[in-house]
């Protein structure tokens, strides 16, 4: 994982980022009505499909791979990887996950089922420990 500093001094967001960073705190979700119904219909996993899908977005895109790392320093992910959630219907409760992104579609998606396997019956908030900080919060009904 390659984590790129901004230069926040001779950045031309800098204004923009302080505004709403300091004056005026704000996140971002999306929510949109999807039609997958050619998703469904090759028979795919949904949710690792829709994982990858939306992984593949978020790492094309600079912007949302900017974050504050660790030790407080904005900066640029080379890359991003979902943290998702299982739902446990016996208890009602969930388990986060995450798995490591790869632009392969087929790679990504043995990757996803895997740790569902591994640690998706894990009934602890942290289904699968050690998240690196480059992740990024999915949440999908």
């Amino acid at each position: 994982m390659k984590f790129t500093p901004i230069d926040k001094e001779n950045w031309p967001r800098r204004e923009y980022f302080e505004h709403y960073f300091q004056k005026l705190p704000c996140t971002y979700s999306l929510t949109a009505e999807l039609d997958i119904t050619a998703l469904l219909a090759g028979g795919e996993k949904f949710y690792p499909a829709m994982l990858y899908l939306l992984s593949t977005v978020v790492n094309r895109h600079e912007e949302f791979r900017t974050a504050i790392n660790s030790e407080g320093v904005l900066g640029v992910f080379d890359s991003m990887n979902p943290s998702y959630t299982v739902f446990h219907s016996d208890t009602e409760t969930f388990s986060t996950l995450w798995t490591e992104y790869d632009e392969s579609r087929e790679l990504f998606k043995r990757r996803c089922e895997a740790d569902m396997k591994a640690f998706g019956a894990v009934h602890k908030l942290t289904g699968k420990p050690d998240a690196p900080e480059n992740c990024f919060p999915v949440s999908m009904i």
